[in-house]
């Protein structure tokens, strides 16, 4: 069964790395999801680059205020989703291809209500640093 996937982003001054982060969402081949961004009032091109993305896909939704740091930006990113699942990928980070289906494919299969996935850490020059599972 397909469930919709709630991702939710949160980002402040995040203008170097919030577009491959968005476009590592956007170009899964998982389509059921809403990516939510969660801006603590960015003092650089980061609400502009978001909303470029947000202006051609409803599926994005961005909320854009102040906030008391990352987990009250999750919390406002959580009382604003409607999907199945809601999964957290940070500013900084991307998914892998082919992630979200594997998400869906995989959350129910011994009825748990927490999923945790590999983490594949890498540095600027794009080398992987240290795999974590």
């Amino acid at each position: 069964m397909e469930k919709k996937i709630s991702v939710i982003t949160s980002v402040f001054n995040g203008e170097k790395t919030i577009e491959d982060t968005i476009l590592s969402v956007l170009n899964q081949d998982y389509i059921n999801f809403e990516l939510i961004i969660v801006d603590g009032l960015s003092k650089d091109l980061t609400i502009k680059i978001v909303q470029k993305y947000a202006d051609n896909d409803t599926r994005i939704k961005i909320i854009s205020e102040k906030d008391k740091g990352i987990y009250d930006a999750f919390n406002k990113g959580i009382l604003n989703s409607s999907g199945d699942i809601i999964m957290f990928v940070n500013a900084d980070d991307f998914l892998f291809p082919n992630a979200l289906t594997g998400i869906n494919k995989n959350f129910d299969i011994q009825n748990n209500h927490l999923f945790a996935g590999s983490l594949s850490m890498i540095n600027e020059a794009d080398n992987y640093n240290k795999n974590i599972f």
